[in-house]
């Protein structure tokens, strides 16, 4: 009597492990996962650091053909982003802003007890 070849699990129902198994099996053999994408593949992705490049301002002579442009002066460059850094930026300022006034609240309230 032959047994039965068991029957693999649905993807739904894999641990992280047990997919994260596959995929590094597959990938030893020099072939990718046609599974779904995994929860660490996920949040690798999130952590992805995006690069913009930089936006050039350049002077030019005001008699000067497009076609004519050779001279050019670069006179500002700006790094251009995702708006990550203002974001965070004016997020401390705000916290700032924030510990000023309970600190200000805290002198106001000692010098009223007085």
């Amino acid at each position: 009597m032959k047994a039965a070849p068991v029957a693999a699990k649905p993807f739904e129902r894999q641990t992280e492990e047990e997919k994260q198994e596959h995929k590094d099996k597959l990938a030893a053999q020099g072939a990718k996962s046609s599974l779904k994408t995994t929860q660490l593949e996920k949040e690798s992705a999130q952590r992805k650091a995006v690069s913009f490049g930089k936006a050039l301002t350049y002077q030019v002579g005001e008699d000067s053909e497009p076609s004519q442009i050779h001279d050019k002066k670069v006179i500002a460059e700006k790094e251009i982003g995702d708006g990550a850094d203002e974001r965070e930026r004016f997020l401390k300022q705000q916290e700032e802003e924030a510990a000023k006034i309970k600190e200000d609240m805290r002198i106001m309230n000692e010098w009223k007890a007085k």
